[in-house]
């Protein structure tokens, strides 16, 4: 497979979205911090009819309550998950 490219530098005042699931909120790294961002770490269950997060064991049976699930961490925003996954990754 194609390699990654290295994350992209971004400016301390650069406005960004939030990419972690359950956020989506705009920030910049000069106001992130440990504890701005609430969001789920697990993936989302999608089973017959059943609807929830693996991290927090929570079920609904309907899409807008299950929207509704408030997310269960609270961390740094993150604009690029993906990017993160790669750089921990990445061969030192």
């Amino acid at each position: 497979p194609k390699p990654k490219p290295p994350p992209r530098e971004v400016g301390l005042d650069e406005v960004q979205t939030c990419r972690q699931k359950g956020c989506g909120e705009k920030f910049t790294e000069r106001e992130n911090h440990d504890k701005a961002c609430k969001y789920h770490p697990g993936p989302p269950i999608f089973h017959e009819r059943q609807k929830g997060w693996a991290c927090c064991n929570v079920i609904k049976y309907d899409f807008d309550e299950f929207m509704s699930i408030p997310p269960c961490t609270v961390g740094r925003h993150n604009a690029n998950p993906d990017e993160a996954e790669y750089a921990k990754s990445k061969p030192k």
